[in-house]
């Protein structure tokens, strides 16, 4: 399996997350200024720039497994 983790630094949650790529197929995505969620919900104007890298981090990522 292939899954990325995303984890943001403002999330109350965060310590619970992926922090470390244990696996290229397990890559950890930090979001430095991300909160819950931050970058799986729509694009805003007012997103950081570390969340829209995430996303594009995981978009790169999602094309090279289905390729």
């Amino acid at each position: 399996s292939n899954i990325a983790f995303t984890n943001g630094n403002l999330d109350p949650w965060s310590s619970g997350g992926g922090r470390t790529t244990v696996a290229p197929c397990l890559p950890a995505i930090p979001v430095f200024g991300g909160a819950h969620h931050h970058d799986l919900r729509a694009a805003n104007k007012a997103d950081p720039p570390s969340v829209l890298q995430a996303r594009q981090q995981v978009v790169a990522l999602i094309e090279k497994w289905i390729s």
